[in-house]
């Protein structure tokens, strides 16, 4: 589980609060505590390291004398139980530790809210849900959306001629930046909209297109491409967010797919590291550069 992972985050000598580890795992700060709780390995998670926003060192399972015992040992000062935070918070160490576990920029995944589910979810987006918060949010887990990232890349820059489809309004410049940004090494059609029947299955219309694969940013909206792709054995890739269903979707793509912000740096990466597979490690635009402006 992440939330354990990211307790090894934590160095000898050093705090962090209940509200700093639950945003780093993207859960509730009550769910933290609960979580601790059944630390199955606690000298390998340490999760004594762990103290309230106020500096109180907060509850322990084997008590708070052997808390305050364990980081005195580590040579955390405490003053009527509660820890300087000013001089023994992690901070800025944790942020950067912690982003390590997470895989490539996965700090950015979380600012810009690419795990945010709904409180909706399907049986075919369960393995991709790292949490339920006790509102009845889903949370996606951060490490498998950029591992389906990097996967889709993969796959996608095997072919020479693909197309993005996105009817909703929030995707709808990423998915135009999307296709700029590629158009000196594939031919990548954007469709920003409404996805025109006949577009993948009638030649004489005008907007006919031959893709060898295609992207659709959310497989309810943009159905027409899906069922058109499925029927020309087009495979299909898909964002899925985790309401959706993933019948007739080749590679899921697990992330909030109702964010701009998430939406924007999705495709960031993405064309980031299909340019990277096709041999150019530098590139010169922003995940700014795919967001659509309100």
């Amino acid at each position: 589980m992440h939330l354990f992972a990211f307790l090894r985050a934590v160095p000898k000598g050093k705090v962090v609060t209940y509200s700093q580890l639950a945003e780093a795992a993207g859960i509730h700060p009550r769910e933290v505590g609960r979580l601790l709780s059944t630390n199955p390995y606690p000298e390998i998670y340490p999760c004594h390291r762990v103290v309230r926003s106020n500096g109180d060192i907060g509850g322990y399972a084997f008590g708070r004398e052997e808390k305050i015992r364990k980081l005195v040992s580590e040579g955390v000062e405490i003053d009527k139980g509660r820890v300087d935070l000013s001089k023994f918070g992690a901070g800025e160490t944790f942020k950067y530790s912690a982003g390590k576990f997470l895989g490539m920029a996965g700090e950015e995944y979380l600012s810009v809210g690419a795990h945010i589910g709904m409180k909706r979810k399907t049986k075919d987006m369960e393995r991709f849900i790292y949490k339920v918060r006790p509102d009845g949010l889903a949370v996606l887990d951060v490490k498998v959306i950029d591992e389906r990232i990097k996967l889709a890349a993969k796959f996608l820059s095997r072919f020479k001629k693909i197309m993005v489809i996105c009817r909703k309004r929030n995707g709808q410049k990423a998915v135009v930046r999307f296709s700029e940004v590629l158009s000196d090494e594939m031919d990548v059609k954007a469709v920003p909209g409404r996805f025109l029947p006949g577009t993948l299955t009638n030649p004489s219309f005008k907007e006919y297109y031959e893709p060898e694969a295609i992207l659709v940013v959310d497989p309810l909206a943009d159905k027409q491409a899906v069922q058109e792709a499925v029927k020309m054995r087009i495979p299909v890739v898909a964002f899925c967010d985790t309401f959706n269903e993933t019948r007739n979707i080749d590679l899921v793509v697990p992330i909030n797919n109702k964010g701009k912000k998430s939406l924007a740096y999705a495709f960031y990466v993405l064309a980031k590291e299909i340019l990277k597979l096709k041999g150019k490690e530098k590139v010169e635009f922003s995940p700014e550069e795919f967001e659509v402006k309100s």
